[in-house]
């Protein structure tokens, strides 16, 4: 048995996904993320603003939830999602505190800790942090690439050196 389902357009996409009902946290980033960039794209479709604004908050609720918790992948999570909203917002404040467990998780030798301790694990979570910390973070990147640099010959997995490339570094 075969199931297709087909979208009539690029909108229809973004309904489908806001449909989403997944809860865990990098979900939560993601809708809370495609809420924000989706907004100007559905104004004349079916999707209804109100719809996207309940899902904006649900997904941010979600991800202040984690913020009472703070971890690594939680805060690396908020980061992506929030970017870079104005300070005084609420948004603000929960990325700001984001910000400040992921510099701080920071080792010296430039790695931020994985859920395991193998070295894979170890590279993409630091591909992460350097990617949700942004550009702009001139330090932590520094020394990020350092460490990707002393482990240029053992990166050997594809999904490893693409988190790499997207962190740029």
């Amino acid at each position: 048995r075969i199931s297709i389902l087909a979208f009539p357009g690029a909108l229809s996409v973004i309904q489908n996904e806001l449909g989403n009902a997944n809860t865990d946290l990098w979900s939560s980033a993601y809708q809370w993320r495609l809420a924000e960039m989706a907004a100007p794209l559905v104004k004349n479709s079916e999707v209804s603003p109100d719809q996207i604004r309940d899902l904006s908050l649900r997904a941010l609720q979600r991800l202040r939830k984690s913020a009472r918790t703070p971890s690594l992948d939680s805060s690396v999570a908020t980061l992506i999602a929030l970017g870079s909203p104005p300070e005084d917002s609420n948004e603000g404040r929960l990325a700001t505190l984001a910000r400040q467990q992921v510099e701080q998780a920071q080792a010296p030798d430039g790695l931020w800790p994985g859920a395991s301790t193998g070295l894979d694990d170890i590279l993409v979570s630091t591909a992460r942090a350097v990617w949700a910390l942004g550009a702009e973070d001139h330090p932590h990147r520094l020394k990020a690439q350092g460490a990707f640099e002393r482990y240029r010959d053992r990166l050997k997995n594809p999904y490893v050196a693409a988190w790499a490339l997207v962190a740029d570094a």
